[in-house]
């Protein structure tokens, strides 16, 4: 896509609806604020790289600044003139200022300090909202999203950025289902039939549901949305047994998905693992963490976004970490790295006691697991008051920790089975006139 200044406007309108979607899409993600901001500030040194943003000058033609006292002083004493002539010449009252004090704006746009070729004057000495624009370098990105979406349309640089980090965070550009809260609402049936059958498991609907998931973005999301209803309204609807086989859909045709399908699915489950884990759901955690296994590392930078948010004692925190044992030494550098700061950080306050071992021991499987040399003192210092450490500490001398992933056929077996147990005991206890709450009970 070819972005100029002068075809922003009418690209950034095109996308409209879209960047809408996305604003709601970033708001739901499990990406945590701090990781949010790390990747807006990779992205947009990347773009501002090969931009040169005084030969585009669309800010200063169609935005006018806000200066403070000290905007004023400094630009008055470049031009050499009083700020009462600076005001009188330049200057107007802000309009619905948000901040105390004397704060102006420019009187007429575009900026009376362009020069002829569109470059600013004063540019040493520029208001501080000039420096910042177009505020991609400030903290906490997800809180500003309506005004860089407005922005979209006059800076080349945030159209561009908005566009790559739709790609990097997994957002289906066709159709994303993650909506606002006041506009969230359950679904009142399945668009699956033949999944609701209390018979054997229909594995050949199953399996033609998952086949048709890489070549269809809207069914994909449809499933992912099913899941997070289903895990949301926390309802075990007699003999209804989607919540097992749509996971298993998405663990089936994982493999066949491409990246970008596959970081926004893995990025919808583990958004669902940490709401199941907020309704102390523990069977919806053992089904969602199931079916991460089949994602291989693509959900680990969710998982980390939304370990960061939570304390030990959440009901998700295990279910979590062990999304990170999926991390492997392939796994690309930098997403290592973070995993083992973060696995580091829990180590060190497993050690000065203001982490429990048992919180700290996933931690210290994934370091051994990758063999983080800095680890190694550690671990094998907690070995001395944990057998659990101590087996860690023995991964260092050859010894495996690691389980093979549980076959897909194996856990939908188990957990429907469960289901099913759960589901007629309740219908015996109910057939005796015994009230019985669905919620949440397991």
């Amino acid at each position: 896509m070819d972005i100029t200044p002068q075809n922003v406007q009418a690209l950034a309108d095109q996308k409209d609806e879209e960047n809408i979607r996305f604003r709601s899409f970033l708001k739901a993600s499990p990406l945590s604020v701090e990781q949010l901001d790390k990747l807006v500030l990779q992205t947009t040194d990347q773009v501002w790289a090969k931009v040169d943003c005084t030969a585009c000058g669309n800010c200063c033609k169609h935005i006018g600044p806000v200066l403070d006292q000290q905007d004023a002083e400094r630009l008055a004493a470049r031009l050499g003139m009083t700020i009462e002539a600076l005001v009188e010449k330049y200057l107007k009252p802000e309009e619905d200022p948000d901040e105390a004090g004397d704060r102006w704006e420019m009187r007429v746009r575009p900026c009376p300090l362009l020069d002829k070729d569109n470059r600013c004057t004063v540019y040493e000495d520029r208001p501080a909202s000039c420096r910042g624009y177009p505020y991609l370098h400030d903290a906490d990105f997800v809180f500003r999203l309506l005004g860089t979406l407005e922005r979209a349309s006059t800076c080349p640089i945030v159209f561009e950025v908005l566009e790559r980090l739709k790609e990097s965070t997994g957002f289906d550009a066709e159709e994303d289902g993650f909506q606002d809260d006041e506009d969230y609402e359950m679904a009142d049936a399945s668009q699956w039939p033949e999944l609701l059958d209390a018979g054997p498991i229909p594995w050949d609907a199953i399996r033609a549901l998952a086949a048709r998931l890489p070549q269809d973005h809207d069914l994909l999301e449809s499933v992912l949305i099913r899941v997070r209803e289903l895990v949301e309204s926390g309802f075990y609807e007699a003999f209804n047994y989607e919540i097992v086989y749509l996971p298993t859909v998405l663990a089936l045709s994982a493999a066949n998905l491409s990246e970008q399908q596959r970081r926004r699915a893995a990025y919808s489950l583990v958004a669902s693992l940490k709401v199941a884990g907020d309704e102390v759901d523990e069977l919806y955690m053992e089904i969602l963490n199931c079916a991460l296994e089949a994602f291989g590392d693509a959900p680990v930078s969710a998982a980390l976004g939304a370990i960061s948010q939570l304390d030990a004692d959440h009901f998700g925190w295990f279910n979590l970490w062990d999304v990170l044992f999926q991390v492997t030494p392939q796994t690309e550098a930098s997403l290592r790295q973070e995993v083992i700061g973060v696995c580091m950080d829990a180590l060190g306050r497993a050690e000065s006691g203001t982490l429990s071992l048992l919180d700290a021991m996933s931690a210290g499987e994934i370091l051994a697991k990758l063999n983080v040399p800095e680890a190694r003192d550690i671990i094998e210092g907690l070995a001395s008051e944990s057998v659990d450490f101590k087996e860690i500490a023995a991964v260092y001398t050859g010894t495996t920790l690691d389980e093979p992933p549980t076959p897909v056929e194996q856990w939908v077996e188990s957990h429907r089975g469960f289901l099913k147990d759960w589901y007629e005991r309740e219908e015996d206890d109910l057939d005796g006139g015994e009230a019985a709450d669905r919620d949440r009970v397991l």
